[in-house]
């Protein structure tokens, strides 16, 4: 798999965002869709470890400020804890090993004013490479 920009990112930015039946509106504003369905055994649930490439984009103007891909480092996480923003923690849910899915976090359920850029609405794609009870 090709990761010199990180093939969800460059996959984020070929997809452009809409509204339509795609999106499943997961409630407080956080909407996603799957792109690819996984194929694990386990469904992600509160307090499982997952570990997963992503890629983030600013909403609004597209612009790429964060990327597990050109890092080479998976993200690894409990979710429920916290150590992600909320949006994160609440996209993934539901989820199994090997699938992705694309994240739309409003302002609040991702940095907030503490962001860069400050309150900004983020597009996120991860990917789950392994998932743990």
């Amino acid at each position: 798999m090709a990761r010199a920009l990180g093939r969800a990112a460059a996959g984020l930015l070929r997809r452009p965002m809409s509204t339509g039946d795609a999106w499943v509106d997961a409630g407080r504003g956080l909407r996603y869709r799957d792109v690819i369905t996984g194929t694990g055994a386990a469904e992600v649930a509160e307090g499982a470890t997952v570990q997963a490439q992503y890629s983030a984009l600013a909403a609004g103007s597209g612009k790429l400020l964060e990327c597990t891909y050109q890092s080479g480092q998976a993200l690894t996480f409990r979710v429920g804890d916290g150590l992600v923003p909320p949006g994160i923690d609440a996209g993934v849910l539901g989820m199994r090993q090997g699938g992705v899915r694309t994240l739309f976090l409003p302002s609040y359920l991702a940095y907030g004013r503490l962001g860069s850029p400050p309150s900004a609405d983020l597009l996120v794609e991860i990917e789950l490479e392994r998932v743990q009870d």
